[in-house]
Protein backbone atom coordinates (compact mmCIF):
# COMPACT_ATOMS: atom_id res chain seq x y z
CA UNK A 1 0.00 0.00 0.00
CA UNK A 2 1.45 3.64 -1.06
CA UNK A 3 2.20 6.21 1.49
CA UNK A 4 1.50 10.04 0.64
CA UNK A 5 3.43 12.46 1.73
CA UNK A 6 3.14 16.09 0.68
CA UNK A 7 0.96 15.58 -2.17
CA UNK A 8 3.71 12.71 -3.16
CA UNK A 9 2.37 9.07 -3.13
CA UNK A 10 5.76 6.17 -2.29
CA UNK A 11 5.36 3.44 -3.25
CA UNK A 12 7.57 2.25 -0.76
CA UNK A 13 7.18 2.77 3.25
CA UNK A 14 9.94 4.08 6.02
CA UNK A 15 11.53 0.95 7.66
CA UNK A 16 10.62 -1.73 4.70
CA UNK A 17 13.07 -3.93 3.54
CA UNK A 18 13.72 -4.06 0.28
CA UNK A 19 16.13 -4.94 -2.91
CA UNK A 20 17.78 -1.84 -4.45
CA UNK A 21 19.86 -1.83 -7.74
CA UNK A 22 23.46 -0.24 -7.76
CA UNK A 23 22.39 3.44 -7.47
CA UNK A 24 25.77 4.29 -9.83
CA UNK A 25 25.73 3.74 -13.77
CA UNK A 26 29.38 2.94 -14.16
CA UNK A 27 29.30 -0.11 -11.65
CA UNK A 28 27.93 -3.61 -12.42
CA UNK A 29 24.12 -3.85 -11.85
CA UNK A 30 23.27 -5.85 -9.00
CA UNK A 31 20.93 -5.79 -6.76
CA UNK A 32 21.68 -5.37 -2.29
CA UNK A 33 19.36 -6.41 0.24
CA UNK A 34 18.26 -3.11 1.62
CA UNK A 35 16.13 -1.14 4.30
CA UNK A 36 14.75 2.23 3.58
CA UNK A 37 15.85 4.73 6.35
CA UNK A 38 13.23 7.77 4.88
CA UNK A 39 11.36 9.21 2.77
CA UNK A 40 12.96 12.02 0.44
CA UNK A 41 10.63 14.79 -1.45
CA UNK A 42 12.81 15.87 -4.34
CA UNK A 43 12.36 17.52 -7.99
CA UNK A 44 13.33 15.88 -11.53
CA UNK A 45 14.84 18.16 -14.35
CA UNK A 46 11.49 19.64 -15.28
CA UNK A 47 10.88 20.93 -11.23
CA UNK A 48 7.95 18.24 -10.61
CA UNK A 49 8.01 16.56 -7.21
CA UNK A 50 9.29 12.76 -7.62
CA UNK A 51 9.85 10.15 -4.61
CA UNK A 52 13.09 9.51 -3.14
CA UNK A 53 14.23 6.67 -0.68
CA UNK A 54 17.24 7.30 1.59
CA UNK A 55 18.49 3.51 1.31
CA UNK A 56 21.09 1.67 3.73
CA UNK A 57 22.66 -1.49 2.33
CA UNK A 58 22.53 -4.01 4.98
CA UNK A 59 26.24 -4.84 6.19
CA UNK A 60 27.64 -1.54 5.12
CA UNK A 61 28.38 1.47 7.57
CA UNK A 62 26.01 4.26 7.46
CA UNK A 63 28.60 5.91 4.77
CA UNK A 64 27.01 4.16 2.14
CA UNK A 65 23.33 4.65 2.60
CA UNK A 66 22.17 6.95 -0.86
CA UNK A 67 19.47 8.44 -1.69
CA UNK A 68 17.58 6.56 -4.46
CA UNK A 69 14.63 7.34 -7.10
CA UNK A 70 11.80 4.84 -7.03
CA UNK A 71 12.80 2.70 -9.94
CA UNK A 72 15.94 1.61 -7.83
CA UNK A 73 13.80 -0.26 -5.64
CA UNK A 74 12.25 -3.44 -6.55
CA UNK A 75 9.98 -5.33 -3.09
CA UNK A 76 11.64 -8.18 -1.28
CA UNK A 77 10.21 -11.17 -2.63
CA UNK A 78 10.71 -14.60 -3.74
CA UNK A 79 11.15 -13.90 -7.28
CA UNK A 80 13.25 -10.89 -6.67
CA UNK A 81 15.96 -12.70 -4.67
CA UNK A 82 15.55 -15.20 -7.57
CA UNK A 83 16.89 -11.92 -10.14
CA UNK A 84 19.45 -10.98 -7.53
CA UNK A 85 21.03 -14.15 -7.48
CA UNK A 86 21.19 -14.08 -11.16
CA UNK A 87 23.18 -10.53 -11.47
CA UNK A 88 25.25 -11.47 -8.72
CA UNK A 89 26.50 -14.23 -10.67
CA UNK A 90 26.70 -12.43 -13.85
CA UNK A 91 28.76 -9.83 -12.52
CA UNK A 92 31.23 -12.39 -10.92
CA UNK A 93 31.73 -13.70 -13.93
CA UNK A 94 32.49 -10.10 -15.54
CA UNK A 95 34.56 -9.33 -12.58
CA UNK A 96 36.64 -12.14 -12.73
CA UNK A 97 40.35 -11.54 -13.11
CA UNK A 98 40.01 -7.73 -11.88
CA UNK A 99 42.17 -7.41 -8.53
CA UNK A 100 39.87 -6.82 -5.57
CA UNK A 101 41.36 -3.63 -4.86
CA UNK A 102 39.84 -1.87 -7.99
CA UNK A 103 36.14 -3.60 -7.52
CA UNK A 104 33.73 -1.44 -6.42
CA UNK A 105 32.76 -1.56 -2.33
CA UNK A 106 29.65 -2.11 -2.38
CA UNK A 107 29.99 -5.40 -4.74
CA UNK A 108 33.07 -7.56 -3.19
CA UNK A 109 31.56 -9.40 -0.65
CA UNK A 110 29.06 -10.44 -3.22
CA UNK A 111 31.91 -11.57 -5.77
CA UNK A 112 34.28 -12.84 -2.97
CA UNK A 113 31.05 -15.53 -2.11
CA UNK A 114 31.12 -16.33 -6.08
CA UNK A 115 34.73 -16.18 -6.42
CA UNK A 116 35.61 -18.80 -3.56
CA UNK A 117 32.59 -20.91 -4.73
CA UNK A 118 34.27 -21.18 -7.88
CA UNK A 119 37.84 -21.69 -6.35
CA UNK A 120 36.43 -24.58 -4.03
CA UNK A 121 35.01 -26.32 -6.52
CA UNK A 122 38.58 -26.49 -8.84
CA UNK A 123 40.72 -26.92 -5.93
CA UNK A 124 41.32 -30.31 -6.88
CA UNK A 125 42.04 -29.72 -10.26
CA UNK A 126 44.07 -26.64 -9.92
CA UNK A 127 44.97 -26.26 -6.21
CA UNK A 128 48.84 -25.60 -7.36
CA UNK A 129 47.94 -22.86 -9.71
CA UNK A 130 45.13 -21.59 -7.31
CA UNK A 131 48.08 -21.03 -4.31
CA UNK A 132 50.37 -19.66 -6.94
CA UNK A 133 46.96 -16.82 -7.90
CA UNK A 134 46.02 -16.59 -4.27
CA UNK A 135 50.15 -15.94 -3.92
CA UNK A 136 49.92 -13.35 -6.11
CA UNK A 137 47.01 -11.53 -5.03
CA UNK A 138 48.13 -11.19 -1.44
CA UNK A 139 51.36 -9.73 -2.56
CA UNK A 140 49.01 -7.08 -4.63
CA UNK A 141 46.65 -6.13 -1.46
CA UNK A 142 49.60 -6.43 0.68
CA UNK A 143 51.03 -2.92 -1.64
CA UNK A 144 47.76 -0.81 0.00
CA UNK A 145 49.07 0.82 2.64
CA UNK A 146 46.69 2.75 5.53
CA UNK A 147 47.68 6.97 5.59
CA UNK A 148 47.70 7.92 9.46
CA UNK A 149 46.57 11.81 9.10
CA UNK A 150 47.45 13.51 12.55
CA UNK A 151 44.79 15.94 13.88
CA UNK A 152 45.33 18.57 15.99
CA UNK A 153 43.68 18.41 19.37
CA UNK A 154 41.65 21.32 18.61
CA UNK A 155 39.46 19.77 15.48
CA UNK A 156 39.10 16.93 17.43
CA UNK A 157 37.63 18.32 19.54
CA UNK A 158 35.26 20.15 17.42
CA UNK A 159 34.37 17.20 15.24
CA UNK A 160 33.77 15.21 18.67
CA UNK A 161 31.05 18.19 19.55
CA UNK A 162 29.83 17.69 15.65
CA UNK A 163 29.08 14.58 16.13
CA UNK A 164 27.59 15.09 19.38
CA UNK A 165 25.06 17.33 18.16
CA UNK A 166 24.08 15.77 15.23
CA UNK A 167 23.96 12.10 16.30
CA UNK A 168 23.47 12.13 19.72
CA UNK A 169 20.78 15.65 19.60
CA UNK A 170 19.59 15.30 16.18
CA UNK A 171 20.91 19.39 15.92
CA UNK A 172 21.56 20.16 11.98
CA UNK A 173 23.83 22.77 10.52
CA UNK A 174 21.49 25.79 9.10
CA UNK A 175 21.65 26.19 5.52
CA UNK A 176 23.32 28.18 3.68
CA UNK A 177 25.84 27.70 6.14
CA UNK A 178 28.55 30.85 6.97
CA UNK A 179 31.67 30.53 6.42
CA UNK A 180 30.93 27.57 4.19
CA UNK A 181 34.12 25.55 2.20
CA UNK A 182 34.42 28.51 -0.61
CA UNK A 183 34.86 31.36 1.70
CA UNK A 184 37.54 29.46 3.88
CA UNK A 185 39.40 28.54 0.45
CA UNK A 186 38.88 32.22 -0.87
CA UNK A 187 40.34 33.39 2.37
CA UNK A 188 43.40 31.01 2.27
CA UNK A 189 44.19 32.47 -1.56
CA UNK A 190 43.59 36.02 -0.16
CA UNK A 191 46.05 35.13 2.60
CA UNK A 192 48.63 33.77 0.76
CA UNK A 193 48.49 37.15 -2.24
CA UNK A 194 48.95 39.48 0.63
CA UNK A 195 52.09 37.80 2.02
CA UNK A 196 53.72 37.45 -1.36
CA UNK A 197 52.70 40.89 -1.79
CA UNK A 198 54.79 42.12 1.18
CA UNK A 199 57.86 40.31 0.47
CA UNK A 200 57.53 41.17 -2.99
CA UNK A 201 55.64 44.35 -3.77
CA UNK A 202 54.28 45.43 -6.98
CA UNK A 203 56.14 47.52 -9.19
CA UNK A 204 55.43 50.37 -11.50
CA UNK A 205 55.09 50.37 -15.17
CA UNK A 206 55.46 53.00 -17.69
CA UNK A 207 51.69 53.82 -17.90
CA UNK A 208 51.76 54.07 -14.09
CA UNK A 209 49.93 50.67 -13.65
CA UNK A 210 50.89 48.54 -10.79
CA UNK A 211 52.27 45.18 -12.31
CA UNK A 212 52.73 42.44 -9.56
CA UNK A 213 55.94 40.10 -10.20
CA UNK A 214 55.66 37.37 -12.26
CA UNK A 215 56.72 35.14 -9.68
CA UNK A 216 54.19 35.78 -6.98
CA UNK A 217 51.33 35.53 -10.39
CA UNK A 218 52.98 32.31 -10.83
CA UNK A 219 52.25 31.25 -7.01
CA UNK A 220 49.19 33.07 -6.87
CA UNK A 221 47.65 30.84 -10.23
CA UNK A 222 49.08 27.79 -8.40
CA UNK A 223 47.68 27.96 -5.34
CA UNK A 224 44.05 29.44 -6.75
CA UNK A 225 44.04 25.93 -8.95
CA UNK A 226 45.31 23.83 -6.21
CA UNK A 227 42.03 25.31 -4.00
CA UNK A 228 39.68 25.01 -6.97
CA UNK A 229 40.53 21.17 -6.75
CA UNK A 230 40.10 20.82 -3.31
CA UNK A 231 36.87 22.89 -4.00
CA UNK A 232 35.45 20.12 -6.47
CA UNK A 233 37.31 17.12 -4.57
CA UNK A 234 35.04 18.45 -1.07
CA UNK A 235 31.83 18.56 -3.33
CA UNK A 236 32.12 15.18 -4.87
CA UNK A 237 33.01 13.31 -1.48
CA UNK A 238 30.80 15.29 0.56
CA UNK A 239 27.68 13.21 0.36
CA UNK A 240 28.95 9.87 0.18
CA UNK A 241 31.82 9.87 2.56
CA UNK A 242 31.61 13.31 4.82
CA UNK A 243 28.45 13.19 6.12
CA UNK A 244 26.33 11.44 8.96
CA UNK A 245 22.92 9.78 7.82
CA UNK A 246 20.73 12.29 9.56
CA UNK A 247 22.28 15.16 7.42
CA UNK A 248 21.89 13.12 4.25
CA UNK A 249 18.07 13.75 3.68
CA UNK A 250 18.88 17.52 4.45
CA UNK A 251 21.28 17.11 1.40
CA UNK A 252 19.57 15.55 -0.65
CA UNK A 253 16.36 17.59 -0.09
CA UNK A 254 18.28 21.14 0.10
CA UNK A 255 20.78 20.36 -2.82
CA UNK A 256 23.87 21.61 -3.19
CA UNK A 257 25.20 24.82 -5.78
CA UNK A 258 28.72 24.32 -6.87
CA UNK A 259 30.65 27.29 -7.98
CA UNK A 260 34.31 28.48 -8.89
CA UNK A 261 36.62 30.54 -6.75
CA UNK A 262 36.94 34.26 -7.67
CA UNK A 263 39.93 35.82 -8.44
CA UNK A 264 40.52 37.05 -4.74
CA UNK A 265 43.87 38.78 -6.26
CA UNK A 266 41.76 41.94 -8.81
Amino acid sequence: MGVATRGVKFKFAAGEKVLCYEPDPTKAKVLYESKVLDLVVSRDDRGRKVPEYLIHFFGWNSSWDRCVREEFILPYTEENRELQTRLANEAALSMKGKRKSKLPPLIKETLNKKLCSDSGNEKSENQDSSRSGSDSESSEEETEKDVTLSIPEILKLQLEDDWRAVTKKNKLVKLPCQPNVITILEAFVKHLAAKLLCASPPRNSKNGKQLMPDDVQNKLNLCKEAMDGIRVYFDFTLPHLLLYRQEKKQYYTDGTTCSPLVDSTR
